[in-house]
C-alpha cells in the first residue's frame, strides 16, 4: 500500500514537470520534537514508576522529499518521505517510523538570490512498527503496527545555491529539529 501511494505521487509529479520546475531534497536530522518527547517521559515514568518498560531512542531521521514549484517559484508542493531510526531499549528489538507528508513551503526570499528563505507546512499519514521479544522465549516476538495522522511546522529553512544547494531546516512536531541537506532543481 505505501509503495502504490508513492509510486503515484511519483509519477504524477512526473507527468507535472513538463512546464514546471522540480526539486529533490535529501536531509538527516536529529530527532522530531515528537521523538524526544517521548523519549523523555518513558525515562521520567520509567524512573518514578521503578518499573522497566520498554521504549525506543531515536538515532536520527532521513528525509527525502520531491517539490514541483510555482511560475513564480514563491510556493512549493511536494511531498516528504521520512524514516525515523531507533535503538532499542530493554524488550523492544526493532523500531521504524515512516511517515509521508503532502508538505506545502514558501519562500520569502526572490527566487534569483542564491540564499534563500522559507517555510512550510505538512499533513499526512505516519507508520510505527514494533517488536518486543518475550520473557517465554529469544525466538518468539510480538509485534504490534499503528497508523496515525502525522503533521509539521517548519517556521525556518534556509538554501544556499542555484541548481545545486545546501538546506538547513529548522521544524516542531514530526521532522527532524534541525536537519542539514542537499537539493537539486531541475
Amino acid at each position: 500500500m505505501k509503495r502504490s501511494i508513492i509510486i503515484l505521487f511519483v509519477l504524477t509529479f512526473a507527468i507535472q514537470t513538463k512546464s514546471q520546475q522540480f526539486e529533490v531534497k535529501a536531509l538527516y536530522g536529529s530527532p522530531s520534537l515528537m521523538d524526544a518527547t517521548a523519549t523523555i517521559f518513558s525515562i521520567l515514568g520509567t524512573t518514578f514508576a521503578g518499573t522497566e518498560e520498554a521504549w525506543a531512542i531515536s538515532q536520527g531521521t532521513l528525509d527525502v522529499e520531491f517539490y514541483l514549484n510555482s511560475d513564480n517559484r514563491k510556493w512549493q508542493y511536494g511531498i516528504a518521505l521520512i524514516n525515523g531510526f531507533y535503538k532499542g531499549h530493554y524488550d523492544i528489538s526493532k523500531q521504524n517510523l515512516f511517515m509521508v507528508l503532502p508538505t506545502v513551503n514558501h519562500y520569502w526570499t526572490k527566487p534569483e538570490r542564491k540564499f534563500r528563505v522559507y517555510s512550510g507546512v505538512s499533513l499526512g499519514v505516519g507508520f510505527l512498527s514494533r517488536k518486543w521479544e518475550t520473557d517465554q522465549s529469544e525466538d518468539q516476538q510480538l509485534e504490534q503496527s499503528d497508523t496515525f495522522l502525522g503533521f509539521n511546522i517548519m517556521p525556518v529553512g534556509l538554501r544556499y545555491g542555484r541548481d545545486f544547494g545546501i538546506n538547513f531546516e529548522l521544524n516542531l512536531v514530526m521532522k527532524p529539529v534541525a536537519s542539514l541537506g542537499f537539493s537539486y532543481q531541475f
